[in-house]
């Protein structure tokens, strides 16, 4: 028998364990009463509470929750007497409110088997509605097949302390409880996976926490998608940019853009893009127009979609903007002009798109715009695309070496950013513009 307790440790209720396998129940807890709300008390909150703070070297400085009254009396036993459970049930946002009441990222163990990691996977799920700046939670899963009283007995304190020591995030457990379950080897099952994730992360109710998740989850996901080096994705050097070596092989151009956009030959150059004086200029511009271009046929992400969630965008509004897009496509596949613009509107995008959607933004760059023709648009589009993608190795490419000079002021690197310089403004005068073969614009009637 174990006598339950209320916070103030005075005591309001039993819970017994069968002693015999063939029992009908394995525990039992008294009758709800007035006292006694099995969802709204914690097994040894009062004395979990008290060893908060109090520098026991035996355990993180948190609430462990296990699953039941034995795994806390086995943490207690070993020391780590800042231990608590559930009584027989999964969470409930009443419990959840206590922990974060005494401790800002309680510890959630669970058995290491199949029904522990369905208990963890509860938990997530309980929780998100409920995320707030600076409260979550993190797991501690044990070893296959043992539960914490076994991994003590078994394997002794100190494999209990190491994992302990090092829980897994929410948003580790949410990310893998979503990518593990199925390949990502077609562009179906990778928006599958957008849709799924976007669909969780709605369930957060603190505008705060979603956006953050929302910006981790994206940031995830565009790695996840990204080519292994041997097909493209550039190596990162210890300053976390494209190699050298990596943008010589590819000529500056991001490969999965240059697969779908083909050569530019330099032959129209109308494009009001073609004249801009530098090349942050003209990379700003370019971002404006390519996201202009999805606005006005967001089927050109049909088939696209994972050049468009690469597209490196300097300008924070047009990266939200993209993002936001990502998500409503992900979770509205085949969304037309008008609703995909609805949408953005209503969630706080309507600056931006009236700025996109202007009569005469797109004046020099009319196949992104609402009367061309999609065979014109999507040519164009991805042009543009590539386009942009040169520029942004060349503004990369000159900050590198600016930031090599600033370090080491040798004449190599002085030589180094001069050829740099020369090739920018060859390449300006040349003119960086579309390359489209005769036939372009007929579709649209040009």
């Amino acid at each position: 028998m174990f006598p339950i307790t209320d916070n103030s440790d005075r005591v309001i209720a039993f819970g017994g364990r069968a002693m015999s396998a063939e029992a009908q129940a394995k525990y039992l807890n008294s009758p709800e009463t007035p006292l006694f709300h099995k969802g709204n008390v914690l097994y040894n909150l009062a004395n979990a509470r008290r060893a908060l703070g109090a520098g026991n070297p035996r355990a993180p400085d948190t609430l462990i929750v296990a699953e039941g009254y034995m795994d806390v009396i086995a943490l207690t036993g070993a020391g780590i007497t800042n231990a608590v459970a559930p009584l027989g049930t999964a969470l409930t946002e009443t419990q959840l409110g206590l922990l974060w009441k005494f401790t800002p990222e309680p510890i959630l163990c669970f058995d290491g088997d199949a029904a522990g990691r369905k208990a963890a996977l509860r938990a997530v799920e309980r929780a998100l509605p409920l995320l707030k700046p600076g409260h979550s939670l993190q797991f501690a899963i044990m070893p296959q097949g043992l539960d914490p009283d076994d991994v003590i007995n078994q394997r002794g304190m100190k494999a209990m302390q190491e994992i302990l020591a090092r829980p897994v995030q929410l948003i580790d457990l949410l990310w893998s409880s979503e990518v593990e379950r199925i390949t990502l080897d077609t562009p179906e099952r990778r928006a599958g996976l957008e849709g799924r994730l976007a669909a969780r992360l709605k369930e957060i109710a603190d505008q705060t926490v979603r956006n953050h998740y929302q910006e981790e989850v994206r940031a995830r996901t565009r790695k996840l998608f990204q080519r292994a080096p041997d097909q493209g994705a550039a190596p990162k050097n210890m300053m976390g940019r494209a190699s050298g070596a990596w943008k010589r092989r590819a000529g500056g151009r991001n490969p999965v853009i240059a697969e779908f956009a083909g050569p530019a030959s330099g032959e129209v150059k109308r494009s009001l893009l073609a004249v801009a004086g530098a090349v942050p200029n003209l990379a700003a511009r370019r971002e404006r127009v390519i996201l202009s271009g999805v606005l006005h046929h967001p089927e050109l992400l049909q088939g696209h979609l994972e050049v468009f969630c690469n597209l490196s965008l300097a300008d924070p509004g047009l990266d939200r903007l993209r993002s936001t897009i990502i998500d409503l496509i992900a979770e509205y596949p085949g969304l037309e002009t008008g609703p995909l613009q609805r949408h953005l509107i209503d969630l706080g995008h309507g600056g931006l798109i009236d700025q996109l959607t202007a009569s005469g933004f797109l004046s020099g760059d009319w196949y992104c715009g609402p009367g061309a023709a999609f065979a014109d648009a999507q040519k164009g589009w991805l042009q543009t695309i590539q386009l942009h993608a040169r520029e942004t190795h060349l503004k990369q490419a000159i900050d590198e070496a600016t930031e090599a000079l600033a370090m080491d002021f040798s004449h190599a690197n002085e030589q180094a950013l001069m050829a740099l310089q020369k090739q920018v403004a060859e390449e300006l005068q040349n003119g960086l513009a579309l390359g489209l073969d005769s036939g372009f614009g007929e579709a649209s009637g040009r």
